[in-house]
């Protein structure tokens, strides 16, 4: 009786929230994002992770989990079909690979997941997005040739759209490396004011964003949040609370010891990256001011998955 309880819980929420699903799943292929609606939940986090680049057990438990690559990439393509299939440019509905070859890295390891492969948990709380981020990656480099570059080192940006206007959002990049390596580990761009930031020049600006960082065996992890005052300062109206959504897409970024740009995978971006209401959208669930059948179908779900 209990069990049926419990997946009746789980039903619900998928009526609550159609997308809610994407948390139970492995993530591949694609987690078939188009079948969501272009749309995931983000779970409250009652427990708050460290940021040491290590991911403790339990530490990200029921944040939502995501995953892309090229082996991602092609499935999708081969299914829904290539809105462009070229050398550097390969993208169909909701994914692109833009990764290079370099002289540095295995060629039977370059533009497959050895290569770059993205792993992605997500939470919130009223101050923070909260994202761990773990690569696969085939060469470690940061050695970018300009402060600004951030797309000339391993790491990671996502665009987050809260407004209407289609500059009205945030360009949030984190690097792979310590956050006082380098002047430029965190940087925040506003593209409507060409207004730049760096997180070792103005870390009072960040509101308390930051991030942990650690080499792994086959790559690199970021553990990250990003305060939402620091990414709505010019939005005063923006409130944080459960059912709030907001455009978001990911970019991994992957030089390969190439100078300029090397290279990178994007996710959630739509057939057009450069159009914001393309971008796959993402919704806050669960926490203070859900709904009580929200908090308790989510109280449900993590229950079923621990079991």
């Amino acid at each position: 009786m209990s069990k049926i309880l419990r997946l009746v819980g789980v039903v619900v929420l998928s009526a609550v929230t159609a997308n809610a699903a994407s948390i139970m799943g492995n993530g591949a292929p694609y987690q078939e994002y188009k079948g969501y609606g272009g749309s995931f939940a983000v779970p409250y986090m009652t427990k708050k992770p460290v940021l040491d680049g290590t991911m403790a057990a339990g530490e990200w438990d029921g944040a939502l989990y995501t995953e892309w690559g090229p082996s991602d990439l092609a499935v999708w393509g081969e299914k829904y079909g290539f809105v462009q299939n070229e050398p550097g440019a390969v993208r169909a509905d909701g994914m692109m690979s833009q990764l290079l070859t370099s002289t540095q890295e295995d060629p039977s390891e370059g533009l497959t997941d050895l290569d770059s492969y993205s792993r992605l948990w997500a939470g919130w709380d009223e101050d923070y997005f909260y994202e761990a981020f773990k690569v696969t990656d085939s060469v470690y480099d940061v050695t970018g040739t300009q402060d600004a570059g951030f797309w000339e080192r391993d790491g990671f940006f996502v665009q987050l759209d809260f407004g209407t206007a289609t500059n009205n959002f945030c360009l949030l990049a984190f690097s792979a490396m310590p956050t006082g390596s380098a002047r430029y580990s965190i940087y925040a761009w506003f593209p409507e004011r060409s207004e730049p930031h760096f997180f070792g020049d103005e870390v009072d600006f960040f509101d308390g964003t930051n991030s942990g960082f650690t080499l792994t065996d086959d790559g690199w992890l970021l553990e990250t949040r990003a305060s939402w005052v620091m990414m709505n300062k010019y939005l005063p109206d923006f409130k944080v609370k459960s059912g709030v959504e907001f455009g978001n897409c990911y970019h991994t970024l992957d030089p390969d010891g190439e100078d300029g740009f090397g290279g990178q995978f994007q996710f959630a971006s739509g057939k057009n990256q450069g159009d914001p209401t393309e971008w796959a959208r993402w919704t806050l669930v669960g926490g203070p001011g859900a709904t009580a059948v929200e908090n308790s179908t989510w109280g449900n779900l993590k229950q079923l998955l621990a079991e």
